[in-house]
């Protein structure tokens, strides 16, 4: 049986984007207000302005898309 990816979230990424650092990265949507924070080391650097994004769970786990990047990162809601 074939483990299908869910869509959590979509949409603008808010202001500056510059890739993936930390644990201390935090990525907040426009629309919603949510905040997802960066939950694995991982430096992959992407400039781009509020860029179009997603947040999928895959097996469990939540990831980031970012639209123009190859790499994803896992990611955990920021409460």
């Amino acid at each position: 049986m074939a483990l299908v990816k869910h869509v959590v979230e979509e949409g603008l990424l808010a202001g500056d984007f510059e890739g993936f650092e930390d644990e201390g990265t935090v990525f907040a949507f426009v629309a919603s207000g949510r905040q997802w924070r960066q939950a694995e080391i991982k430096y992959v650097y992407y400039y781009a302005y509020m860029p179009r994004a997603r947040v999928i769970r895959d097996r469990g786990r939540c990831y980031l898309e970012v639209v123009g990047m190859r790499e994803r990162v896992l990611v955990q809601e920021d409460r």
